[in-house]
């Protein structure tokens, strides 16, 4: 009786063995896709804990929130020329997020996230156009070392779009503090540490006076040319550059030829 119950048993059809396995399978796949916010504190029915790679492939990471595309070289450089033409035909009033947008066939978010001030767009054009500064040159003496690196600055600014840009920028940092700052850092600085040298460089040649206040030269010189450059009622030219220059270099005791 034992044995025909046995192979009773064995001779049950494989379409009883699936079925009887049916509910196996459905279990454990509710169960591998059960997470473990749908169970409290990892444990199973029976309060046993419960390993956290049910399903063989670990934990998941939690997400990262996506990141905007990165500018690229070329969109920056678009919209620093599209802002130099705006400052150029229209002046710093002028320069609208709108107008630039437009020209540089952008949207105005590229524009205004990396930069949301008027002036700091204004003085990134700038620097973009003119923000590099050429070799100091080396003529041998004070005098020809000033006429040589000024007429280089004058001829780069004048008659060009620098003075329209100039004049807006001057007009902006009388009434804002951070581009004032920014202005005096990357510009003002930059542009009389240059010039200085050629100050030390007439010390040491001996042609002025040790006690030479540098500051004082500089003041000179770029305060004739940046009056002339704004009030635009004289020219800011070569001729000029001599003249500036025999004067500052014979107020310190200096050749001027």
């Amino acid at each position: 009786m034992r044995l025909r119950k046995d192979v009773s048993a064995a001779g049950t059809s494989k379409g009883a063995r699936h079925e009887s396995a049916y509910p196996v399978l459905v279990a454990q796949m509710i169960t591998m896709s059960t997470g473990p916010h749908e169970q409290h504190s990892g444990s199973s029915a029976e309060g046993k804990p419960q390993a956290a790679e049910s399903s063989g492939i670990g934990p998941r990471r939690a997400r990262r929130p996506r990141r905007g595309r990165p500018r690229s070289a070329n969109t920056d450089r678009v919209i620093l020329v599209a802002t130099a033409e705006v400052m150029a035909e229209k002046g710093i009033n002028g320069l609208t997020i709108e107008e630039v947008a437009e020209r540089a066939a952008v949207g105005k978010t590229t524009i205004y996230r990396p930069c949301p001030s008027r002036g700091r767009r204004a003085l990134s054009a700038f620097l973009a156009e003119y923000g590099t500064q050429p070799d100091l040159p080396d003529t041998g003496t004070f005098a020809g070392d000033l006429r040589a690196a000024l007429g280089v600055w004058v001829g780069a600014v004048s008659g060009t779009s620098a003075v329209a840009m100039l004049a807006g920028l001057i007009a902006e940092i009388q009434h804002d503090q951070k581009l004032a700052a920014a202005w005096r850092d990357q510009v003002v600085a930059p542009l009389r540490a240059q010039y200085s040298i050629m100050v030390d460089r007439g010390v040491t040649r001996g042609e002025i006076p040790p006690e030479t206040d540098a500051g004082v030269v500089l003041d000179l010189l770029f305060g004739a040319c940046y009056y002339r450059l704004l009030q635009r009622q004289r020219p800011l030219n070569d001729p000029f550059v001599n003249q500036i220059v025999d004067v500052v270099a014979a107020g310190v005791g200096a050749r001027t030829n």
